[in-house]
């Protein structure tokens, strides 16, 4: 990353950090929703079964032992097994007196399901454009890191240099006292007052610079908080 697509990054408007941590928290909410909302329709599903399946068994066993003496079969046990026939069929073939009401709560349901499914698939999206966004960040970041590593040696290189040079014009002005300490000479001492105003000018531009630094740190620090967070509610 070069220092164009550093500068860039003034532009740039990130979110603060409580908006990124409501927006995981509502993608991570609505995931938990979507799995358990699947688990009820199966399990659902498995209950519709088990009371059809209850109520032709029902069927049969009344058409066998029918105490009723209508029921009771002209041709013996042939009429009785077209009947148990008829009722297995409907049974097998779901074309039953209640499979009309079940099929229209399995369309309800698998409608449901499919709606499920789409805003699952939603929020896959959603998360994959987040996690796009989320390593363009860190892209960026680095290169501040980088910039940043080279600011802290230019920083302490500079230092360096103004130390120097405060000690070789403290090193003059005392010889300067020397030489004639009665009269010492007033253009030494300005060139030494406005090399002093420099080091603070410089001292106060570094402070800024600083402060410029910690922050980006700071954004570091979050998106590693942001990754943690992650990582642990994947598992």
């Amino acid at each position: 990353m070069n220092y164009t697509q550093a500068g860039k990054m003034g532009h740039w408007k990130r979110p603060t950090e409580e908006q990124r941590w409501n927006l995981l928290e509502e993608i991570y909410a609505n995931y938990e929703e979507v799995n358990a909302q699947q688990q009820e329709i199966a399990k659902r599903k498995r209950e519709m079964g088990a009371e059809l399946l209850d109520g032709n068994q029902n069927k049969i066993f009344g058409i066998l032992f029918s105490e009723n003496p209508s029921n009771t079969a002209r041709f013996g046990d042939w009429d009785t097994y077209e009947k148990i026939e008829q009722t297995l069929k409907k049974f097998v073939y779901t074309r039953g007196q209640n499979v009309s009401s079940a099929d229209t709560k399995e369309a309800a349901l698998s409608e449901q399901v499919d709606n499920l499914k789409n805003i699952r698939e939603e929020q896959k999206k959603r998360i994959a454009s987040l996690e796009v966004s989320l390593a363009s960040a860190q892209e960026e970041l680095a290169g501040v890191m980088d910039m940043l590593r080279l600011k802290d040696k230019e920083i302490a290189k500079m230092k360096r240099f103004f130390l120097v040079k405060q000690l070789k014009n403290s090193q003059k002005l005392r010889e300067n006292e020397e030489m004639d300490p009665e009269d010492p000479s007033a253009a030494k001492r300005k060139e030494i007052y406005e090399d002093m105003q420099a080091i603070i000018a410089v001292n106060k531009s570094i402070e800024k610079e600083n402060a410029r630094l910690r922050n980006a740190l700071k954004a570091k620090d979050f998106f590693e908080r942001v990754d943690t967070q992650r990582f642990r509610c994947s598992n």
